[in-house]
């Protein structure tokens, strides 16, 4: 899995690293509910979109609902039934693992869609707070999964090439991020399949 030209390993979070992406359902369900928009995110739309940031999944709600939406408002109301449910946040032990085994042995980093605050609060749920060399978020780039910006900033602040680096990804958004980034791509969905 791990090669000798692998210099850096890139971890996805949510879905990846820790098993939150049904407290992240849970918190949209529930706000968009409150907004009479669940309709427009079904389960399997919203699996669709991981990696994605919330404002720009409600931008593309809002567009299809006809409406005018406060997208950052809305977006803080997902955040807080999040941080409701962050206690049913779990490890996903099989890549929890591996960035344990490999921490000190090469830079390690986290490329996600969430907020700073969000990837905050899920490192601390699964206690992984002051594991990672670079952690990449939302707030820190222009243009987002499928985009490979949050890859190559995350590679960037590692201080590796890209192409040196093996991403952990488990959504299509972020697969392909991670790809268009140069990096190799694990697809942690083929590791726990046979875990």
């Amino acid at each position: 899995m791990i090669k000798p030209h692998h210099r850096a390993l890139v971890f996805d979070c949510d879905g990846t690293l820790a098993d939150s992406m049904p407290v992240h359902w849970i918190a949209w369900h529930e706000t968009l509910k409150k907004h009479e928009l669940d309709h427009l995110l079904p389960h399997d739309r919203f699996m669709a979109f991981g990696g994605v940031p919330a404002v720009q999944i409600l931008d593309i709600l809002a567009k299809e609902s006809g409406r005018t939406l406060d997208a950052r408002a809305i977006m803080l109301e997902k955040y807080d039934a999040y941080y409701e449910h962050a206690d049913k946040i779990t490890r996903i032990e099989p890549i929890v693992e591996l960035a344990l085994e490999y921490k000190g042995k090469l830079p390690i980093a986290v490329a996600t869609g969430s907020t700073r605050t969000g990837i905050t609060n899920t490192l601390q749920a699964i206690g992984m707070t002051d594991h990672f060399d670079a952690v990449v978020c939302a707030d820190d780039v222009e243009n987002h999964k499928p985009h490979p910006e949050t890859f190559l900033v995350a590679a960037e602040k590692l201080g590796v090439d890209p192409k040196h680096c093996l991403a952990f990804e488990d959504a299509p958004p972020g697969l392909e991020s991670a790809r268009a980034a140069g990096m190799d791509v694990i697809d942690v969905n083929d590791i726990l399949a046979t875990a």
